[in-house]
């Protein structure tokens, strides 16, 4: 999880799922943990949930 998180400026549940690090229904749910505690901005492209670590995707703008 942390190197999906702190690797890449966004992450979806598909990430997740595709390199079997959790199952789809246990990646969502950290994903949204996260998104509630501030961490990461969950946002809806194209009926997509995208994951956005607003703080990295500063970091690498700079």
């Amino acid at each position: 999880m942390v190197n999906a998180l702190f690797t890449q400026p966004f992450t979806r549940v598909k990430h997740l799922t595709d390199r079997q690090y959790y199952a789809e229904n246990t990646a969502r749910k950290y994903l949204n943990e996260l998104s509630g505690m501030g961490i990461l901005e969950k946002r809806m492209i194209s009926g997509s949930a995208y994951y956005l670590n607003l703080e990295l995707y500063r970091i690498l703008s700079e």
